[in-house]
């Protein structure tokens, strides 16, 4: 027999109807399982949403190049103890490897938006934002490594704009650019350089350019072909001239 809320042999709740989905009676299983995201397998261009932990989840990122050890250090390289002990390291070297890749990344999105006129604070947070999405940043351990240096023309290096800063960037400007990024402190710091005068130039003069000089093979060839025509035909006429003088002077009657 069985009363309000109890089953037998059951406690207090044991009677409690479960919702469907939940392996309750009436259920039926008939419950929607959530669909798990599939994994990303490469990155969104021309803007990097995507965060670089998710393109390697298996945590094995992109080594780069790699150099043996030279001379007087050579035997790190064979020392069966030294290589167990850079096994027990091996996570360091690879948040070091997540962290360049991020900074890689981003280093690519900063040089397909920097366009003249547009202010330097924006371009700094908008490569900053950028970094803290693609590494997925969580203070302090990982993010961002420093203020993003953007140090233009005579300016030499470690210059970033304050907030409420005016500065544009202009169209004939050489910008430094200096960021960095970390994940528990490994600092991956790494700067590029932006000559917007020479971009600029070569996209639009390289088709004129090209022009000119097929303009100008062109216009020689002709030329060294009508000169030698012209050299020809005279050569032809002077020839021809000194014969009829010499027949005339064979035959011009004797006075």
């Amino acid at each position: 027999m069985q009363e309000a809320g109890l089953t037998e042999g059951g406690g207090p709740g044991a009677g409690e109807a479960k919702p469907a989905g939940e392996g309750g009676e009436g259920g039926g299983g008939g419950g929607k399982k959530k669909k798990k995201g599939k994994t990303p397998t490469e990155q969104t261009w021309p803007e990097p949403t995507v965060p670089i932990m998710d393109l390697f989840p298996n945590g094995d990122f992109p080594k780069g190049e790699e150099q043996d050890y030279q001379g007087l250090n050579a035997y790190r390289s064979t020392s069966a103890e030294l290589k167990e002990k850079e096994k027990l390291e091996s996570h360091i070297y690879e948040e070091v490897r997540e962290a360049s890749e991020v900074h890689r990344t981003a280093r690519k999105y900063l040089q397909s938006i920097a366009k003249p006129g547009m202010l330097m604070i924006d371009l700094c947070e908008a490569l900053e934002n950028k970094v803290r999405e693609l590494i997925k940043a969580d203070y302090p351990h990982r993010g961002i490594a420093f203020p993003t240096g953007c140090s233009i023309n005579h300016v030499a290096a470690h210059w970033t704009p304050n907030g409420g800063d005016k500065t544009v960037l202009q169209y004939d400007d050489v910008v430094k650019f200096d960021f960095g990024t970390h994940i528990n402190g490994r600092i991956i710091d790494c700067a590029l350089l932006i000559l917007l005068i020479l971009l600029l130039l070569l996209l639009l003069l390289l088709p004129l350019l090209l022009l000119h000089t097929r303009a100008h093979a062109r216009a020689h060839t002709l030329m060294h072909t009508r000169a030698h025509a012209r050299a020809h035909t005279l050569m032809r006429t002077c020839t021809h001239a000194r014969a009829r003088r010499r027949l005339y002077a064979l035959h011009e009657p004797q006075v």
